[in-house]
Parts: C-alpha cells; structure tokens; sequence
C-alpha cells in the first residue's frame, strides 16, 4: 500500500474522530450550561472509580491481537482465542469493580452524593459492553477495516448526542444523563458486532491461547498503572476539593481530547504497519514511517496547542461561566497536549518492538512519579500534613512534569532499538506557534476587546496566529510544496470514499485483508 493510501487511511480516521468529537462537544456544552459543573463533575468521579479497574476489563488483549492479526496469522484461529479471553476479564472485571465500590464508599474522603452508587452502577454497565464491543473494533483496526471502525463511533457518537441533548434540555437528571451513555453503548454494540458478522471464528487452540496471553500479561502492569495515571487525579479532585472543580477540569482535558485524536488517528494506522515492518526485518522503514509521523505531528499540532494555551480563558467560557476557573489547567494540559503528540509515535514504536517488558517498567515508575505529584500539588493536606493545595491546577502540573519525563524516557528506549533519532528542527513548529499567537492575541485585541464576546475574541485570534504561523514556517522552509501535495493526497475525497465502499464491501474476506500492509 502506497504512502498517499497509508495517509488516507489516517485522514479517514481523523475526519471519523472529528464528526463523533463535535457532537460530543455540542452536547457537552449543552449540558454543563443547563446542568452545570458539579453534575458533570460527579459522573466523571463515577468513571473514574471504574476506570481504576480498566486494566481487568482491557488485560492488554486487544493490544495483543492487533499485533497478531496485523501480522498475517489466521484471523478466525486469533479470534477465537480472542473472545474467550475476553469473556474471562469482562466477568472478572464486573467481580472486582463490584468488591470495590463498597471499600472506596466507606473511605473518609469518598464523595457523599447520594446519587454516586447508582451512578457508578451504570458507569460499570457501560464498561461491560465497551469491553466485549473491543472484539470486534480491535479487528476492523488489525485487519485495515478502517471504514467499518468509525462508522459505529459515528453511529456511537450520534446516539450518544441525541440521548444527551434530550436528558440536558427536558429531563435534567443525573442518573438520567449517566443512563444516556449506556444507551448510546448499546447503539453502538449492536452496530459493531453486526458489521463484525463476515469474520468466521475457530475454537481457540492452546498455542494461540499462550501467545496472547504472554504478550498480554506483561501489558496488564502498564495498564494498571495507565488506568490509575488517567483516573486517579479526578478522584483526589473529588475527595478533596469538589465535584465542581472535576467539573471544569474535566472540561478542559475534553477540549485536549479534542486535539489529540490526529496523533490518536495516525497511531491507529501505524501500529500495524510498523509491527509488519518489523516482522519482516525492515527496520530502517519503521524508523523512517514514525520521524515522518513526528514531523507531520508537530507541524499540525504546535498552533492547535498554541491557540487552547493562549485563548485559554475564551475557550474555557464557551461552557458557562463556571469554567473559566479551569483556564489555567487547559494552559498547562497544552504542553501536555503536544508532547503526548509528539511522543505517539515512538510509543506506538515501542509496541511494536514487542517489548512490553520495558513498557510496563517505565509505565510503573512514571505513574508513580504522577501520585506522588498528585498527592503533594492537590489537596491542602494529606495524612495531616501541609502541601501545596493547588487542586486542579496541581493535578495539571503534575501531568506535565510526568508527560516530560515520559517523552525523554521513550525517547531514549526507541532510538537504541531502532536507530530513529528526532531532528532538532522539530522543536521549530511550538516555538513558532507559540511566538505567533503572543502576536495575534496583541492584534485581536486591536479589533475586538475581550469583553464584547470571548468566543468570538478567540476564533478572530486564531485566524490571525494561524495565518502567522503558515506564514513564519514558509519563510524558514519547514512547510514545502512536497507537505502540501501529500496532505493533498491524503485527504483527497474521491479516493476517501472509494476507501471507504472498500472496506464496507465484503469482497475482501478477512483473510486476504489481514495480510496487506495497513499502513
């Protein structure tokens, strides 16, 4: 497959993951302007005292079975082993998750809302489904089936927007709005396992049983510690704050989480091919494929991270004027937000390697890096003694102090194994975006104050950084015709939606599909 059609693939991706983040993000405005910042910050809380046990429910398997199947073994063998180990850690997740509640209850810092248990309850019915739903993602994405994936986020998104909306607007109810994500999983499920209806699955062999589990064990620990690194600050922001300040903190990871789906969309496709360069001992073109992804990543990402950072303020205050306390923590997850994207690709690398040994040893020391942060930046006090009470402000310091160590630490692992070293010159995008945006923040205010609408203040002060930064990185040639043609190449819409009847037709099988090169 062609780089233009490696690119496409992503840009499918990307375009599937933009549709399904602005409904989301309609929705979420909707409801933090009529149901305001406590209650999203409590069903948060909720997924985030389930989202402690992902690791049970994940178990590294889908992961492993990417890999596999992206490597050309027969899909209907690794499918079978698959959803038996699938079904084992969805059953015991439930068990654990259901032990656990009880203990975080009875703690002296636990959240008291009456409505937390049946919340947490729904919240655990959810993760149920996503977790059998894995099956069936997992192999659209290992066999290229790209189309099919984002047609049930779509689908997933849309039902979710629409139940959302119509609870925030009529019902207004927190059990009734964490009700609208079970529904809209359930939409989703049944849409992904009919799409998933050409796959044939043979009874799992012991072989492929060992496989899976001894590449997923060792995951298991980095997704212990994952799972903990994403959830854990939002309970601390809960115990010992408030549900309010989940809220818009919350909120301000939302806007992050709507930048980070271009490297999430180009570390979908780039797993499987750089697990197939490495199988076939092509190592010079994996290391070649993930130096292109981190150009490419930071040429796109660096203003979008620029622009949350310095209209932070008129970002946070599309969602009600409760938010704009969390202005300061999207200022600090910007950074964070460009490292995790320039940082996607060597992590996607170090997966491919099949060494998740390394993996969960740096994962462990990093989140233990990010407790110990956590515990001495948010609360006023913890086990009686005086720390430093930042809240939410400390729990977005704390991931940026983590997220630099992490992106040296990979850094360092993927360039001794591979050889890939990363040019200094990517360093030039951020500082540009950064230095334009300082001036186009000056300029916007020329024409429109602040006051008038904060809203409308940033997408004019956008406009001109953008405009600044296309410009300044032309005049140091960091952007050539030869990026544009193959951008143009990648989001080309005839040759899109010729991608896209592909991978919705069922004149491939799944066996012929699982042995092209994705990416």
């Amino acid at each position: 497959m062609q780089e233009p059609a490696k690119s496409r693939q992503s840009a499918l991706i990307l375009a599937g993951n933009l549709v399904s983040k602005l409904m989301s993000m309609a929705a979420l405005i909707v409801v933090s302007r009529t149901m305001g910042s406590s209650t999203i910050g409590l069903i948060v809380g909720a997924y985030a005292l389930v989202g402690l046990f992902r690791f049970v429910f994940d178990a590294g398997l889908p992961t492993a079975h990417i890999k596999r199947i992206s490597e050309g073994i027969d899909p209907a063998a690794c499918l079978g082993a698959f959803i038996r180990l699938k079904l084992i850690a969805t059953a015991a997740g439930l068990g654990v998750v259901a032990l656990a509640i009880p203990i975080y209850l009875a703690l002296p810092d636990a959240n008291s809302d009456r409505l937390f248990l049946p919340v947490v309850i729904i919240v655990l019915a959810v993760r149920c489904i996503n977790s059998m739903a894995q099956v069936p993602h997992a192999t659209f994405t290992g066999t290229g089936r790209i189309a099919k994936k984002q047609m049930v986020q779509l689908v997933q998104s849309a039902s979710d927007c629409l139940f959302v909306l119509a609870v925030a607007l009529f019902v207004r109810d927190i059990v009734w709005l964490a009700a609208t994500h079970l529904a809209s999983e359930i939409v989703a499920g049944i849409v992904a396992w009919r799409l998933f209806k050409g796959y044939s699955v043979e009874k799992p062999d012991r072989e492929q049983i060992r496989w899976y589990l001894k590449f997923s064990l060792p995951l298991i620990g980095s997704t212990v510690t994952e799972s903990i690194y994403a959830h854990v600050d939002r309970l601390m922001i809960l115990s010992f704050i408030s549900a309010a300040a989940v809220g818009y903190y919350h909120m301000a990871w939302r806007v992050v989480f709507f930048v980070l789906m271009v490297p999430q969309s180009v570390s979908t496709i780039l797993m499987p091919a750089a697990s197939r360069y490495l199988a076939s001992n092509q190592q010079a073109e994996s290391a070649r494929i993930m130096i292109k992804a981190e150009r490419y990543l930071s040429l796109v990402i660096a203003p979008l991270c620029a622009g949350m950072a310095i209209f932070a303020y008129e970002t946070m205050s599309i969602f009600g004027p409760d938010f704009t306390a969390g202005a300061p923590v999207l200022s600090i997850l910007a950074a964070v937000c460009f490292l995790y994207s320039i940082n996607r690709p060597a992590a996607t690398m170090l997966l491919s390697l099949g060494r998740p040994g390394t993996i969960l040893r740096m994962t462990v020391v990093l989140v233990t890096m990010n407790i110990v942060f956590n515990c001495l930046l948010i609360p006023q006090a913890i086990f009686g003694v005086t720390v430093a009470g930042l809240g939410s402000v400390g729990a977005a310091m704390s991931t940026l102090f983590v997220s630099i160590v992490g992106w040296w630490v990979t850094k360092s692992i993927v360039q001794r194994a591979t050889g890939a070293r990363t040019s200094l010159l990517i360093a030039i995008p951020p500082l540009a975006a950064v230095a334009c945006g300082l001036v186009a923040r000056a300029l916007a205010s020329l024409f429109l104050p602040t006051a008038f609408s904060p809203v409308l203040f940033a997408m004019v002060g956008c406009a001109i950084l953008l405009f600044l930064y296309l410009s300044t990185l032309f005049l140091l040639g960091q952007l050539r015709h030869s990026d544009i043609t193959y951008v143009a190449a990648a989001i080309h819409p005839m040759k899109l939606l010729a991608d896209i009847k592909e991978d919705l037709s069922d004149h491939r099988t799944s066996s012929s599909v699982s042995g092209e090169a994705v990416l």
